[in-house]
């Protein structure tokens, strides 16, 4: 017998066992990948990105999953050539590094079928759209350990989100009945935290989650968003001068355009009513204190505000004090003074500009350390003229015990052309904390 047919046969005979189930072959299994979770922070919450889902070890992207290899021999073998894709074998979806979404361009032939693999853990999100001319082509998801159809082709929807019960691969199969180009987006995520009892604060006028409590904690706005998606919930509605209504909000919701992934809640309310006010479902009292309106005229004040401004380039600025509160934020039976001085004399020319000695400015003035000291929150100054700026104007919508523990929070509107931010200060022994900030601009 020919030799060479002699070692065909033999070499068929090896790849047939290795490919039998069962037959102790090994059997690549794609690794299980850590879940990386992102501890909140207690102080300053930041909108947390979606987490990023450790992709599985570098694979070719033009590769085909193939069956195992066979045991070596002493026969050299020649090297394989480079698989070519192939639409009746899946093709691995990996993410580029720190991404935890991918976009995949196509074209699928009349009646063939296109397999993709995605890895993923348990209890993460996957998210997939499948875009073609007149919907031609529909998808199918199969896990491949537990062999359960998370969507048949009998779905007709192109749009599928669901959460993910195992770690494994799932198997995403392309189906057309006509030729068609497709594009298909897949996005896996990790669940975001979800935090019982949460109390929301909400900006009332334009319904912007800022952030909300928990058990005396801040946590940021998507967390919030998470922790109260599930009924529709009534909102004590708070203005400067105290409590105004009871209004019920809607189901949270991300927001697109200039406002992108910033959380919002639609009030049910007279327009009156949310304006410069701010909507909780907070149990206590929230507003345990007022402010006194101290006379804007008011040397010491006065003196404070002209060297800060002097000490920010202005040379002979133009004080101009808005308003004066005196409150105890702290709750410790010692005032502190918040100071808004504004002068900006080149808003209303048309387009957005800025005046030489314009300004915007918020100060708090309190003992720090034993001493009392006045330090700028927020400053827009402007030494000299300058066209298409946008200034902000600066407006305190008032002072809120946010998270119960009886010390007040006040609440400070950023209003200017094409945007609009909230900011919510937490007074601490050294000054103020900047505990949210949640805002739109064009």
């Amino acid at each position: 017998m020919n030799r060479f047919y002699l070692l065909g046969l033999i070499f068929l005979f090896i790849m047939s066992s290795a490919c039998v189930p069962g037959s102790g072959g090994d059997v690549i299994v794609p690794p299980t990948l850590p879940v990386i979770t992102v501890e909140p922070t207690s102080v300053v919450p930041t909108p947390i990105s979606q987490i990023t889902p450790t992709p599985p070890p570098p694979v070719d992207p033009t590769a085909t999953v193939s069956s195992p290899l066979p045991e070596p021999t002493d026969t050299p073998m020649p090297p394989p050539n480079t698989p070519t894709p192939s639409p009746d074998l899946p093709i691995r979806i990996e993410f580029e590094q720190g991404a935890v979404s991918a976009t995949i361009n196509g074209r699928i032939e009349a009646g063939q079928s296109i397999n993709y693999l995605a890895w993923a853990n348990a209890g993460q999100k996957m998210k997939l759209e499948l875009l073609s001319h007149n919907s031609m082509a529909n998808f199918s998801i199969v896990g491949q350990t537990d062999g359960q159809p998370y969507k048949r082709l009998v779905n007709e929807d192109r749009l599928w989100e669901g959460d993910l019960t195992q770690a494994q691969d799932y198997l995403i199969g392309l189906h057309a009945l006509e030729a068609v180009d497709y594009i298909m987006h897949i996005s896996i995520v990790d669940q975001p935290d979800i935090v019982m009892p949460a109390w929301p604060i909400i900006d009332a006028e334009f319904g912007m989650i800022l952030g909300g409590a928990h058990n005396g904690r801040w946590l940021d706005p998507i967390t919030v968003m998470n922790s109260i998606n599930d009924v529709e919930r009534p909102y004590r509605i708070h203005g400067y001068e105290g409590e105004r209504e009871i209004a019920i909000g809607s189901l949270p919701y991300l927001a697109v355009g200039p406002c992108h992934n910033q959380p919002f809640v639609n009030m049910t309310s007279d327009a009156d009513n949310v304006r410069d006010a701010v909507a909780t479902m907070a149990t206590w009292d929230l507003q345990p204190r007022q402010p006194e309106a101290i006379p804007v005229d008011t040397a010491v004040y006065q003196e404070e505000i002209r060297a800060l401004l002097e000490a920010s380039a202005l040379t002979d600025p133009v004080v101009n004090i808005v308003s004066i509160d005196r409150i105890d934020l702290e709750g410790d039976g010692v005032d502190e003074v918040l100071i808004h001085a504004s002068n900006l004399t080149g808003l209303g020319n048309g387009l957005p500009t800025a005046n030489a000695g314009d300004y915007e400015l918020l100060a708090l003035r309190k003992v720090v350390n034993g001493t009392v000291s006045t330090m700028p929150l927020l400053l827009e100054v402007y030494p000299a003229d300058v066209n298409l700026v946008t200034p902000s104007q600066i407006d305190v919508l008032g002072y809120f015990d946010l998270n119960g523990n009886d010390r007040l929070e006040f609440v400070v509107e950023l209003m200017g052309y094409e945007h609009r931010f909230v900011h919510l200060y937490e007074s601490i022994p050294q000054g103020a904390l900047l505990i949210s900030n949640a805002g739109c601009s064009h």
